[in-house]
């Protein structure tokens, strides 16, 4: 199972950015909890916590950063895939995937 949560729990606070930011630090608790209570039945799970993504969430954002810098929906879910190809006898936990030029 793999679950896409935000660097914004890692990066600089964001003005404006509470509930979604207090959202994703849940993500990763809740991911790491529910990944030790499943890994006995051989259950995986990981999150990628991605950086700006180029999706219509920022459509209504103002100052929002330049969209051709942001990642693409398709290297997110390369991501994805990459986690849930490894053997059985590994698991990804969590994966940061940030555009080129870093956090935006």
């Amino acid at each position: 199972m793999n679950c896409v949560g935000s660097t914004a729990r890692r990066s600089p606070a964001l003005p404006g950015s509470a509930a979604y930011t207090a959202s994703k630090y849940g993500l990763l608790g809740f991911s790491r909890v529910l990944a030790e209570e499943m890994r006995p039945h051989g259950v995986r799970v990981g999150v990628i916590s991605a950086g700006a993504t180029d999706t219509p969430l920022w459509d209504a954002m103002p100052g929002a950063p330049p969209r051709e810098r942001m990642l693409r929906a398709d290297q997110v879910a390369e991501a994805a895939l990459l986690m849930a190809a490894l053997g059985p006898n590994a698991t990804l936990e969590e994966v940061s995937l940030l555009p080129a030029g870093g956090i935006l």
